[in-house]
């Protein structure tokens, strides 16, 4: 490594900030210094970090890809630091979570955030950094210990070098707007007729569009999709504005089917079972992420779910 730590360490709060000033003060250090310490960091690795704009910086491609790195190297420096000291790890109370992208708000609601408001309760003094990204984002960063615990949308794949623990199991439906009733209302139709029809779903990086991909595949179709949404909250607005159907679980969709703006289209096929699953890297020791995982598997479940 060329570069000594600190620059990279300047260059994490740089980063994380988008912020010289923001940096400068929370390292205690002057606005000089850290500007120098970034273009000396520019010069040995020959290439620029950051494009300078007039409300602060924001990275270059180069400069994502070296904080993607630099960013998990931190967290685990953190964390080793509490590991081998009990007085600071008493100090530093974070706990970093990570919700799949493809998990419902009415999930969200009913399942994911009870634990939390009742660990939140009991521990005020500890800091909660929540993020969303795809699943196959968060197993990787659960694994590399950017997260400290994920909230996933498992299925078929295996997250057999985390933990894992199984929450909610469920079915996906086949809904769409009442553009389509005439048509589809009141009767089944089969898969391959259903590719005939605009699909909407989550983007090609996530475990939902992996997971119907490969279900296609192995009723020998291909799934194409007309409209890639970012959020499940899209594919639901896309689905009632009648620009295609999407999958989405039934408590999901039924707010949309009880309003009249869309309903269950039914299948001939079953569609593959899906879990929402808490997975932890045990080997990466956090020891409040472990007491928050306890509020989902014990006491806690019965009287949230």
């Amino acid at each position: 490594m060329s570069a000594s730590y600190e620059y990279y360490k300047i260059f994490y709060y740089v980063a994380r900030y988008q912020s010289i000033n923001k940096a400068a003060k929370i390292m205690s250090n002057s606005q000089p210094n850290i500007t120098r310490t970034i273009k000396k960091l520019e010069n040995e690795l020959n290439c620029r970090l950051f494009n300078r704009t007039s409300r602060g910086v924001t990275l270059t491609k180069q400069g994502e890809i070296l904080y993607s790195y630099v960013k998990t190297a931190h967290k685990q420096l953190e964390l080793a630091e509490n590991v081998i000291n009990p007085q600071n790890s008493e100090k530093y109370k974070v706990i970093s979570i990570g919700i799949s992208m493809g998990i419902c708000n009415n999930i969200i609601h009913d399942l994911v955030l009870p634990p939390i408001i009742g660990f939140h309760r009991d521990n005020p003094d500890v800091h909660l950094h929540i993020t969303n990204a795809s699943t196959p984002e968060l197993v990787d960063g659960t694994w590399e210990g950017i997260y400290d615990l994920a909230l996933i949308t498992s299925s078929h794949e295996s997250t057999e070098r985390l933990r894992e623990n199984v929450l909610y199991s469920y079915t996906d439906s086949v809904f769409a707007g009442m553009g389509y009733a005439q048509a589809l209302k009141g009767r089944k139709i089969s898969l391959r007729e259903l590719t005939e029809y605009p699909l909407i779903g989550l983007g090609y990086d996530t475990d939902t569009y992996k997971l119907y991909g490969n279900y296609f595949a192995d009723h020998g179709l291909e799934m194409k999709l007309s409209i890639e949404a970012a959020t499940m909250g899209q594919v639901r607005d896309f689905v009632i504005g009648n620009l295609g159907m999407g999958c989405a679980s039934p408590e999901y969709v039924r707010p949309a089917i009880d309003n009249g703006k869309a309903f269950i289209v039914e299948l001939n096929e079953s569609l593959p079972p899906r879990n929402i699953s808490l997975v932890r890297n045990e080997s990466k020791t956090n020891p409040t992420a472990a007491l928050l995982e306890g509020y989902y598997l014990n006491g806690s479940r019965g009287q949230f779910f």
